[in-house]
């Protein structure tokens, strides 16, 4: 099992208020934060985390290749999560959809952040697999 997974920012300030945005969808909150340098997500426990990261660019290759998938409470979670992220400022990576490669009831939808990062939320029923 995972603790909680990361992922760096060039701007913390507009990475929260967008992330505030789009992981309040999945019932997320902010648990934890230290002003400037990091901020954690969950519902109970700190699960997501973002961090400020001075050797990070908007262009840099490295936050191309971080990949999450968040649970979704529900389809129409995704479809929300990936509405609202384009809404405030996310590009489109695979806009939300069946995909039957995972299991015929595996539903998801993924956005890059403000940064680059590869994030997609999914639902699916566990007897899929």
């Amino acid at each position: 099992m995972l603790n909680y997974v990361s992922v760096g920012v060039t701007d913390i300030d507009q990475a929260t208020s967008f992330y505030d945005v789009i992981l309040g969808i999945m019932g997320y909150v902010r648990l934890y934060e230290d002003p400037g340098q990091f901020v954690g997500y969950g519902e109970t426990w700190p699960e997501f985390w973002i961090t400020q990261r001075s050797d990070l660019s908007q262009d840099s290759e490295v936050s191309k290749e971080t990949y999450i998938s968040i649970s979704a409470p529900s389809f129409e979670a995704v479809d929300a999560f990936y509405k609202t992220g384009l809404e405030v400022g996310a590009e489109s990576s695979d806009s939300p959809g069946y995909r039957p490669t995972y299991g015929q009831e595996f539903y998801s939808a993924s956005i890059y952040d403000l940064d680059g990062n590869h994030i997609e939320a999914s639902y699916y029923e566990l007897s899929s697999f």
